[in-house]
Formats: structure tokens, C-alpha cells, sequence
């Protein structure tokens, strides 16, 4: 029996989910897994040795230093990742890695870059744009003509290392809404920002899970069709439009349902194994969550968001799926 030496860097809440203490001196194959506490602000060479490094150290920056300035976090995060390094101490998903999945702009050139259609699928993220400053409003009519984006428009922040720039989002139906002299007046307050074709898609958001070779795909509640028609804008957090919940004004009231692996349940699966193959052959990583949409009215699949390490609140079982995660990393490491 091979002993690995697991260390991780999750806040509490996510420790909860994973269920850290269930996984430590877990047996399986030939491996016997000890997980151990990693604090990222303390040398890793003062710290017992570990084989692989698992963490969503961001998060703990930003949760339990409190940092709250994007420059700082970055520091933090690079600092992390030398002394990773300078340690010969393996992630099982690198910075790299991350951190393109947290940048919109760089998540978006990699969307642009997956596209295809299979079994009568279209996959592809809808049609984007990223503006850095406002603009009168024939010149945000023109970006919108030569980018083929229509109203309704969604627009997000461009970058998303920090809570505060992920989640507010807005909706827009028209460039003439009293009490706003132009457009970018309506959402000057998220410049920079992506502007983003908004589809109905019968108020459902399916989140795709990604632990290493296993997925899982589960329903969530999402933004209510539109009348397109609509003039006054809608500013929302897009954390509060899915939960189980569904208590936003704009969500639906569609309930929550988990799809096994094994299953379509009214997604392809062919085309959901062509997808995380086409994302893993830009960027190499084991934990990811994809947000996706489907427009009913050409049954394209529209991804809409990539997040690194997401909640996996909704996952069955995810400790086996995890373990098996670590088993198929240790093996290729050849511990």
C-alpha cells in the first residue's frame, strides 16, 4: 500500500461539501490518500511534504485574508504558485489553468475556439464583445451591427478573480430608455465589461460538473423568458438567478434535478463528451463547472460560463468521484 500525501488550500464551507475528514485515510486501489491542511501564507517547505496539491487558494485570499484588491490577489496567487513550484509540489490543475477560467476575455477566445456541431447540435457561447469605456450611441449601434449582437443584450464583467466583478450582470431591450442620456449610461457602472447576445432558453441553465474523467449534469433555475419588447433595464446578480430557490424576480420556477452520467435526460451526451474534450484540448484540467443554455428555437447549446472548482453542492457521491480523481492523478504522476 502506497501512501500519498494529499494538501489542500479550500475555504470551510467547500471542505464541508467535499467532506475532507470522510476522505482522509481513504483505501483505494493501491493507494491510501491523507489529507493535509495546507496554510498558502506559510512557506510550503515549513509545512508537512505533500505529492499533490489541490486548492482554490483565490478563494481563500479573498474569504478569509480579505482581500479585496484584484492586484494584491494576484500577487498572492503567484506567490503561491513559485513556492508550488520551487517545492517540485505537483497541482492538479495549474494557475495557468485557473486563472484563464477566471478571466472572461481569455474564456471567451477559448469558448470561440470550441465550436461544432454534432448529432444535429450546435455548440458555440454567444456572440460577445468587450468594451473598456462608454460610447455614444452611434458608435455602440455600430459595435453591435458588426458583432451581429441584437437586443436584448446581457452584459458581465469582464474580469472574475473577485466576487465583486463576477456576479453583477444587467440586461438591456433598447438604447432609448428615459433617464439615461445613451446606452453605456445604462450599465456605466460595470465598464469594462462583456456585451453579450441574450437567448431564451425556457428558463433553464444546465451545470455541467467536471471531476477528472467523471461528469455529471444537473438543472437549475435560470432567467425567465423576455419579451423582447421590454424597455426598462434589468440589473440582477446572476449567484441569485439559480439557486434552487428560484426566489429572484427574474428566475424561473423550474425545480432542480441531477442528470447521472449515464443518462441524456434531454441533453446529448455525445455532444456534452465532445465539449469538455474540446475545452480540455485549450486548457488541461480535472475540476470545472460549464454553464449551458438551450435556445428552443434551434436547439443550439450556448456556453454561457466556465468556472474552476465550482460547488459541487448538487453532485452525488462526490466523495468516490473525488477519490477517483486523486487515484487517476496519482497513477499518472507514477507515486
Amino acid at each position: 500500500m502506497k501512501i500519498v500525501k494529499v494538501g489542500y488550500v479550500i475555504v470551510p464551507n467547500k471542505q464541508k461539501t467535499l467532506n475532507t475528514e470522510k476522505l482522509n485515510k481513504t483505501v483505494f486501489g493501491e493507494y491510501e490518500f491523507l489529507m493535509i491542511l495546507i496554510d498558502p501564507i506559510i512557506p510550503l517547505k515549513e509545512q508537512e511534504k505533500v505529492d499533490i496539491l489541490i486548492h482554490k487558494a483565490h478563494d481563500y485570499f479573498i474569504e478569509e485574508l480579505k482581500i479585496t484588491e484584484q492586484s494584491k490577489l494576484l500577487a498572492a496567487m503567484e506567490s503561491f504558485g513559485s513556492d508550488a513550484q520551487n517545492c517540485q509540489i505537483p497541482m492538479i490543475d495549474s494557475w495557468m489553468t485557473i486563472s484563464s477560467m477566471l478571466d472572461r476575455v481569455k474564456i471567451a477566445n477559448i469558448l470561440h475556439q470550441c465550436q461544432f456541431q454534432l448529432n444535429g447540435i450546435k455548440v458555440q457561447s454567444p456572440q460577445t464583445v468587450f468594451i473598456e469605456s462608454g460610447m455614444s450611441d452611434p458608435e455602440f449601434l455600430d459595435l453591435m451591427e458588426q458583432n451581429n449582437l441584437k437586443f436584448p443584450i446581457m452584459t458581465k464583467p469582464s474580469g472574475g478573480y473577485l466576487p465583486k466583478f463576477r456576479y453583477d450582470m444587467s440586461l438591456h431591450f433598447s438604447h432609448n430608455v428615459k433617464g439615461f442620456d445613451k446606452i453605456t449610461d445604462q450599465f456605466s457602472q460595470y465598464i469594462p465589461c462583456a456585451i453579450q447576445q441574450f437567448h431564451n432558453h425556457g428558463g433553464v441553465l444546465y451545470k455541467l460538473y467536471i471531476i477528472g474523467e467523471e461528469w455529471q449534469v444537473c438543472s437549475r433555475p435560470s432567467i425567465i423568458n423576455l419579451d423582447r419588447n421590454n424597455h426598462e433595464p434589468i440589473f440582477f446578480k446572476s449567484c441569485t438567478v439559480s439557486r434552487k430557490s428560484g426566489k429572484c424576480s427574474i428566475s424561473s420556477k423550474v425545480g432542480a434535478s441531477h442528470i447521472p452520467t449515464s443518462q441524456a435526460c434531454g441533453l446529448d451526451r455525445e455532444v456534452l463528451c465532445k465539449l469538455i474534450s474540446s475545452l480540455r484540448n485549450q486548457m488541461d484540467f480535472n475540476l470545472a463547472g460549464i454553464d449551458i443554455i438551450v435556445d428552443l428555437t434551434s436547439s443550439t447549446y450556448y456556453v454561457v460560463d466556465v468556472n474552476y472548482f465550482p460547488g459541487y453542492k448538487d453532485v452525488p457521491d462526490i466523495n468516490s468521484k473525488f477519490i477517483k480523481l486523486l487515484h487517476q492523478y496519482a497513477k499518472k504522476l507514477n507515486l
